[in-house]
């Protein structure tokens, strides 16, 4: 459970990042990302922090592919 920009408490789309596999599936975690940005739980400037609790990756590899995903998205349109 996360508390939003407003306060509330929410949960995350996905309990369960296992449904994700690796923490290095990129293609999996831009699922993720757009579940998350779709859910408007966060502003994904912040969804890093997502990755680190929910993948139990580290914060310099949330940025990273946090980076790559918005890349992706400018790219998508």
């Amino acid at each position: 459970m996360r508390v939003n920009m407003t306060g509330e408490k929410v949960e995350t789309p996905i309990k369960n990042s296992a449904d994700f596999g690796s923490a290095d599936n990129k293609e999996e975690i831009f699922e993720y990302l757009e579940e998350l940005r779709q859910s408007g739980i966060t502003n994904m400037y912040g969804a890093g922090a997502f990755l680190v609790d929910d993948f139990e990756m580290n914060k310099h590899r949330a940025k990273e592919l946090l980076l790559e995903w918005f890349d992706f998205k400018r790219d998508e349109q």
